[in-house]
This record gives structure tokens, C-alpha cells and sequence, in this order.
């Protein structure tokens, strides 16, 4: 979302949110302990990224950036659980407190309302409980995708399409 660092190198978005991202895991690979998570947080128009409508702001960047980055961690799960953690997916609407989340609500009334998002606003901690949970959650597969805030099925209607 910002623009004049978009604008001033078209590589901003991508580096920040996929290619920091994977220099970090492949830093730390050695150092993720057995029963290790690894979170990948996302938007849910990012992590549906060529499938929904995109927020009437300059999230394309960020969309796009972030799709690359999530499905490039994903491309590492299995280099993940050689040394035994695991990758999750967390991600969420509009979160109060954020730039986007604030922004959207407050902006972009219109769009938050068809899209059904103003009843499925969460605050940054709700979203913090809810990953904190799923790291110790031993259930969870790697790769498994937390819908934190509106459900995938929610999210899917809310843009018009099928699940």
C-alpha cells in the first residue's frame, strides 16, 4: 500500500512480502526445532489472488506480492519437515487497528458492506489468539490454512463466487 515505493521500484511489494520472506526461512532453517511452525500471514483477497475482486485501494501489489510469497513457502514444505516443522497459512479480512483494516472500514464503507466484511471485523489480538492456538495445535497439517475472522465459504459468497 505504499505507493510512491511501488511507483519507485516495481519490485517493492514482491520483496518485502515473498522474497524477505524466503531468505528468512532459508537463515533460520537450522535453527526451527523439531515441532517448529512456521506462520505465513496473508489477506484473504491475497490468498485468493486471481479468483476475487480486490479491495478498491492499491492492494494489487500487496495481492499479488503476497500470493507469490505464500505459495512459495508452500513450495518449501517439504524442506520444512525434514527438520520438522511445518508451514501455516493464517489469514484474515480486515483487522481494526491496521492501516488496511482501518482504511477499508472507514474509506471504503460501500465495499466492506457488499462484501459482508463489517460483520466479520477482528482485532489484531483475536488474530494473535487465534495463531497462537494453532502453533501448539498438533493437529493441524502443514500447509493447513487458518480462516481467522470470516470462513473460506463466507469470504467465497460475500465475493459472489462458489466456494
Amino acid at each position: 500500500l505504499e505507493k510512491a515505493k511501488v511507483d519507485a521500484d516495481p519490485d517493492y511489494a514482491v520483496n518485502v512480502n515473498c522474497n524477505a520472506q524466503l531468505a528468512l526461512i532459508t537463515d533460520q532453517m537450522s535453527r526451527l526445532d523439531e515441532g517448529s511452525s512456521v506462520v505465513y500471514v496473508t489477506s484473504d483477497w491475497a490468498h485468493k489472488y486471481g479468483q476475487v475482486e480486490l479491495p478498491p485501494f492499491h492492494y494489487e501489489p500487496v495481492a499479488s506480492s503476497k500470493y507469490a510469497g505464500e505459495h512459495a513457502l508452500l513450495d518449501r514444505r517439504e524442506e520444512l519437515a525434514l527438520v520438522g516443522s511445518r508451514l501455516l497459512i493464517a489469514t484474515a479480512g480486515l483487522v481494526t487497528g491496521t492501516f488496511v483494516g482501518d482504511m477499508g472500514i472507514k474509506k471504503f464503507d460501500d465495499f466492506a458492506h457488499q462484501q459482508g466484511l463489517i460483520e466479520n471485523i477482528i482485532s489484531a489480538e483475536y488474530v494473535g489468539k487465534i495463531i497462537a492456538e494453532a502453533v501448539v495445535d498438533p493437529s493441524l497439517e502443514s500447509g493447513h490454512t487458518l480462516w481467522i475472522g470470516a470462513s473460506e465459504f463466507t469470504f467465497m459468497q460475500a465475493c459472489g463466487l462458489p466456494e
